[in-house]
C-alpha cells in the first residue's frame, strides 16, 4: 500500500521502479529527485504504443509509476517526489526534504501545480480542441491556430507574470523556492 512504501522510507528500499513514457513530464520532477538524492532506480520507459494495453492495469489509469521493493504501485507524482526527498534525507545525506523545511515545500509544491493546473488549458487546447467544445475536423485548421494563439498569449500577458510574481517573492535572497537548500520545490 502507499502507506506500507511511505514507512518504507524509514528503510532504504533495494527494489525502485519508476515508469513512465520515454518523456520529461510528470515524472521528470521524481526521476531528478532520485538522482540528485543519489538513489538507485530503475527509470522504465514505456513506449507509447504499449500504452492501450497497459493502462487497465494501472491503479488510476495513468502514469508514472513507482513501484517499491515488490509493493503494489503508487501512481501521484507529488506523492512520488515527496517520498523521494524523505528517502534522499534519512538515507543519503542530502537534505532534499528535511522536516523543518516540509511545509514550505509543500506550500511551494501547491503553487507549482496551481501554475499547471491554469497552463492545461492553453497547452492542451493545442492538443485536442474537441475536448474543448470544437468539432474534430477543427484541429490543425488556420481558426484552429488562431484560437490556440489567442488562448496562449492571453495566459502569457496574465497568469504567467502573476505566477512569475509569486516566485520571484520566494527566491528573493536565498535562491530557492523552500529552504536554504535544493529541494524537490526547486
Amino acid at each position: 500500500s502507499a502507506a506500507a512504501i511511505w514507512r518504507q522510507a524509514a528503510v532504504m528500499p533495494s527494489d525502485i521502479k519508476l515508469t513512465y513514457f520515454n518523456i520529461q513530464g510528470v515524472a521528470e520532477k521524481v526521476r531528478l529527485a532520485l538522482a540528485l538524492g543519489g538513489i538507485t532506480f530503475v527509470d522504465e520507459r514505456v513506449d507509447f504504443s504499449q500504452w492501450t494495453a497497459m493502462k487497465p492495469t494501472t491503479p488510476f489509469g495513468q502514469l508514472p509509476l513507482l513501484t517499491v521493493d515488490g509493493a503494489p504501485p503508487v501512481s501521484q507524482s507529488d506523492a512520488m517526489l515527496r517520498w523521494a526527498g524523505r528517502l534522499a534525507t534519512m538515507h543519503k545525506g542530502v537534505p532534499l526534504f528535511a522536516d523543518d523545511d516540509a511545509l514550505a515545500i509543500d506550500e511551494a509544491l501547491g503553487l507549482v501545480a496551481d501554475l499547471n493546473t491554469e497552463w492545461r488549458t492553453p497547452v492542451f487546447i493545442g492538443m485536442n480542441p474537441a475536448a474543448f467544445g470544437y468539432a474534430k475536423e477543427f484541429k490543425g485548421t488556420p481558426e484552429h491556430m488562431e484560437v490556440v494563439k489567442a488562448i496562449r498569449e492571453k495566459w502569457m500577458a496574465e497568469n504567467f507574470p502573476k505566477f512569475m510574481g509569486f516566485v520571484t517573492a520566494r527566491v528573493k535572497g536565498g535562491g530557492f523556492m523552500a529552504g536554504g537548500t535544493n529541494t524537490p520545490a526547486g
